[in-house]
């Protein structure tokens, strides 16, 4: 099936994607796939699908993005739109009753393409040096708030322990929680407001110990996020 005109794919180093408020409801998803350590988990395309719930919110914007954690500050973003159903239809020439049914599936192959390229082209099993978690994080919330309404996701897969200049959780002076969740609210990274944004972070352990260092970093995090507002799981698996 031919691309439809009004989806469309780019690749950059992370743009912002703003919205007016007269646009229709707006469904984002924003994905960050660690790869500074191998992972014994990664979300399937079902799992992106139901974020997305296309069969309940027809007539919405879809947004998605894709983007690694590394140990480096910038990384590639794979971005996906779907059109409103709206301003689909003007695509629609053949007056198909299926357009947006089929633009849907169009999509959904798409980010299937995208996060099967994205995991071949990028080394998933040795471990990093460094890892730049809170960077990616804030850069790709700050993206997510901009969007003015809608549902506004992001979905972390990474154990999310930092060893930056920002903060190094590994260290045995990283056990100050307090001082850690400080340290790096004090950056001014993180959007001031995260309301009605959904965070979700994911991580299966191997083993206990690496259970209790996630304990540890998670920890940060929901401090962190839920005093931005934000809705803040974690999670095994989606």
């Amino acid at each position: 099936m031919p691309l439809i005109p009004s989806i469309i794919f780019i690749m950059s180093c992370g743009e912002n994607t703003n919205t007016n408020t007269d646009q229709p409801s707006t469904t984002a998803v924003s994905v960050l796939l660690d790869v500074t350590d191998p992972r014994a988990y990664w979300p399937s395309l079902t799992d992106i699908q139901s974020l997305f719930h296309c069969k309940e919110t027809p007539n919405a914007e879809c947004l998605f993005r894709l983007r690694i954690i590394t140990d480096k500050k910038l990384a590639p973003v794979i971005k996906y739109r779907l059109a409103d159903a709206q301003s689909l239809e003007k695509d629609n020439t053949e007056d198909d009753p299926q357009f947006r049914d089929k633009s849907i599936e169009t999509f959904y192959r798409m980010i299937q393409k995208g996060m099967k390229d994205f995991y071949s082209s990028n080394d998933t099993t040795h471990s990093a040096a460094n890892s730049e978690c809170f960077r990616v994080i804030a850069d790709e919330l700050s993206t997510l708030s901009s969007i003015q309404h809608g549902e506004r996701i992001l979905v972390v897969v990474s154990d999310l322990l930092e060893k930056s200049d920002l903060a190094d959780f590994y260290g045995k002076s990283s056990r100050d929680l307090r001082a850690i969740v400080e340290r790096l609210d004090k950056t001014r990274l993180l959007p001031n407001d995260l309301s009605n944004v959904r965070i979700i972070f994911l991580f299966n352990p191997h083993n206990r110990k690496e259970d209790q260092a996630f304990s540890f970093s998670s920890e940060v995090y929901q401090q962190l996020l839920q005093s931005k507002h934000a809705i803040v799981k974690v999670q095994a698996n989606l």
